[in-house]
């Protein structure tokens, strides 16, 4: 009788992290780890506002070797295991690296010889700063592959909703209910999220509204002083502007705009003193 054809299959398990770099401006981090194994690619869920995260998760990749070999006698690209800080402000989504670890097949070893190991993580460049260390269980194992299924009709092919590429987190606080159900740590994590928007938003408005209130000012006479210099200096553009043609006062704007840092000096323009003067609703003390 024939042996069972079986398939290799590289399971990494992502146990926890310590002492990792604080990356949200509070002291903390959101963590989550991202583990690439030849082309194939695997996340595990994010843990917010923790420094030393526990994840517990085992992901599996499908190794491209044949089975029974050993580890080393399989080629491909190294394992690597990237600790990133998930950042999430509206509905955009980027990380920042807080370390990673890379791992050929030499260290790779069968089901249950594994072992709890926890590695320094190391800098992806120069410039990165980095602390702390994770662990991980990295074995292999050989499983026994299903017989093939009778062929079947095939449902017309469909185009792939949008929702299919959508990141799972994303999906589940859309589809949240109200209350949320979820744990309290999650349901804040999103609240802090969300008051940082409209923190951001609010300090955005507020510069838009200061500078048009000094620009109201301006020609309000509410600072009669600043208004008289305004007109004066309007006046004298203006006759300049009729006497000069245009296309020389560009050239000698783009002259002085593009000059040498030596000639410029470190404070504001005397008319960005003389707009920032101006009085606003801000400045008032409530």
């Amino acid at each position: 009788m024939a042996a069972a054809e079986t398939v290799r299959k590289l399971v990494v398990e992502v146990v926890e992290a310590r002492n990792l770099l604080p990356k949200d401006g509070t002291g903390t981090s959101s963590p989550y780890a991202r583990v690439d194994f030849d082309g194939q690619r695997r996340k595990t869920h994010t843990v917010p506002r923790e420094l030393n995260p526990a994840w517990n998760e085992a992901l599996e990749f499908n190794f491209a070797g044949v089975a029974g070999a050993g580890a080393g006698d399989v080629g491909g690209e190294p394992l690597e295991v990237a600790v990133l800080h998930d950042v999430r402000v509206g509905p955009s989504r980027r990380s920042n690296f807080l370390g990673r670890v890379r791992l050929d097949a030499r260290q790779f070893v069968r089901k249950g010889e594994e072992a709890l190991i926890y590695f320094p993580l190391e800098k992806k460049g120069f410039f990165n700063w980095v602390r702390g260390e994770i662990g991980l269980r990295v074995y292999y194992l050989d499983e026994p592959v299903a017989p093939p299924p009778p062929p079947a009709a095939e449902p017309p092919a469909a185009d792939p909703a949008p929702a299919e590429a959508a990141d799972r987190e994303e999906l589940d606080e859309e589809f949240d209910a109200i209350p949320s159900s979820r744990p309290p740590e999650v349901v804040r994590a999103r609240y802090d999220r969300a008051r940082m928007v409209g923190a951001r938003l609010q300090a955005m408005v507020g510069d838009v509204a200061t500078q048009a209130e000094r620009l109201q000012a301006l020609v309000s006479w509410r600072d009669p002083r600043a208004t008289g210099v305004f007109i004066a200096l309007c006046v004298f553009v203006a006759m300049a502007l009729y006497v000069v043609p245009i296309k020389v006062v560009a050239v000698v704007a783009g002259f002085y705009y593009l000059r040498h840092p030596m000639f410029r000096d470190r404070m504001p323009a005397p008319a960005i003193n003389f707009f920032r003067r101006l009085p606003s609703m801000s400045e008032r003390i409530m």
